[in-house]
């Protein structure tokens, strides 16, 4: 039977050159199976190799490129191009053929030039150093608790300097960062613990010090993509140190609750009681415009409360990142507020576009919807992960409540991950 991973659609979105709407179809798709994720890295990392072979970034073929590629036609055998995979996979899909390969590198350098090196004011998967890809997302400003003891040790290996480039190339292509971002961590070996920072979660912060905290627009989904890997991979539960909140909430779009609209620009908010003092809030902002747009947003606390950002355990201090929100862009993340008296209200959102500012009073839900509960449950499991010798019987249950209420394919094979996980603790 032909899989998705088979078909030229898949071969294409690899190489970029899906229309963007069929395109975020296809890496949905990809992100709701690790099959076809585990997939779409080794055929990643199989371009990139056939890309360095060719020698990198030149324009053109030179005779010793041109030998290879007919020499490779002609043999019986890759493997003196890249090693092959020696064990059978039942998975319905396999490596292209050594002459379909040949063919594909002479149309990526007929059509592309080289893949991995776009155009002049463009990003390059080598302009993304390991240390830029393994920083934790910025929380742009957002306040924090103990500000003072945020410094240098909390960032990843590259420390300020690999933040200071992070930040340019951001400014430089911001519709593209995150992309390069995304597949550089799909095709690199899973981080270990002293490549990156020791994480603690965010404190508490009190209105009446910060009436205003501006929230990030650009957060990574790496943390989530790790976890996968780990947990399918190598069976086994990943160090805490890759356990991000604010990337595992934002590897999924939330498309519910309240929502504003402006010049494209889609803000959405949901608020839902956890206890009887304590709000969680689900805030998302997508571009669903053709164009970038310079945005900034924030969150207007209610006077007289507490609260925090979850996860962005780690800042770097001066950091200044771009306020321009790619076409198709979005960031999901999750705030708590704590009040001795809970009211309907849980405070604001302020968000501008094009110079225009607007205004979302955030209400408390009568009922939270389900992909309300679904973020609550990833922000609990990501704690969970961070000490696993936890109990896991309310994770279990939430798990179970939430697979009854006809969860989308993406939210069933996260669910699943998680009893992996679980089973894996036992």
């Amino acid at each position: 039977m032909k899989t998705i991973v088979d078909t030229p659609e898949f071969t294409a979105w690899l190489l970029g050159e899906l229309p963007e709407a069929d395109a975020a179809t296809m890496a949905r798709a990809v992100a709701a199976d690790p099959a076809m994720e585990l997939a779409a890295r080794e055929q990643q990392h199989f371009l990139q190799q056939v890309t360095g072979l060719l020698g990198g970034s030149q324009e053109s073929l030179d005779a010793r490129q041109r030998e290879k590629i007919m020499r490779a036609a002609r043999s019986q055998s890759a493997d003196h191009i890249v090693a092959l995979p020696q064990k059978q996979s039942g998975r319905g899909w396999g490596w292209i053929s050594l002459a379909t390969a040949a063919v594909a590198v002479v149309g990526v350098w007929i059509g592309f030039q080289n893949p991995l090196k776009p155009g002049k004011g463009h990003l390059a998967i080598e302009d993304v150093t390991r240390e830029i890809a393994l920083l934790p997302s910025d929380a742009a400003g957002f306040p924090e608790e103990n500000s003072t003891e945020q410094g240098n040790a909390a960032t990843a290996v590259g420390g300020i300097s690999a933040a200071t480039q992070r930040d340019a190339l951001l400014t430089r292509q911001p519709d593209e960062y995150m992309q390069v971002i995304a597949k550089r961590i799909a095709i690199e070996p899973l981080p270990s613990a002293t490549e990156l920072p020791a994480i603690r979660e965010r404190g508490f912060v009190e209105a009446a010090q910060h009436p205003l905290a501006p929230l990030p627009l650009h957060v990574g989904t790496a943390s989530w993509n790790w976890i996968k890997r780990s947990i399918t991979e190598e069976q086994k539960l990943p160090h805490p140190s890759m356990v991000r909140a604010e990337e595992i909430i934002n590897a999924f779009s939330f498309e519910a609750g309240q929502q504003l609209g402006q010049n494209n620009c889609i803000l959405r908010a949901e608020s839902f009681a956890q206890g009887s003092d304590r709000v969680r809030v689900v805030v998302s902002l997508r571009n669903a415009g053709n164009t970038a747009q310079q945005v900034t947003w924030g969150f207007v606390p209610m006077a007289g409360s507490r609260y925090r950002l979850i996860g962005f355990g780690s800042s770097v201090p001066g950091s200044k990142m771009s306020e321009l929100l790619p076409a198709g862009g979005s960031v999901t993340l999750m705030l708590e507020i704590e009040s001795a008296s809970l009211t309907d209200r849980s405070g604001e959102l302020l968000f501008t576009v094009a110079g225009q500012e607007n205004r979302l009073p955030i209400t408390l839900s009568d009922q939270p919807s389900t992909q309300a509960a679904y973020f609550s449950l990833l922000t609990d499991f990501a704690s969970w992960l961070r000490s696993p010798k936890s109990s896991t019987s309310e994770l279990q249950q939430m798990v179970q409540s939430l697979e009854t209420l006809n969860p989308s394919v993406e939210q069933m094979t996260a669910l699943s991950l998680m009893k992996k996980a679980f089973i894996l603790n036992e």
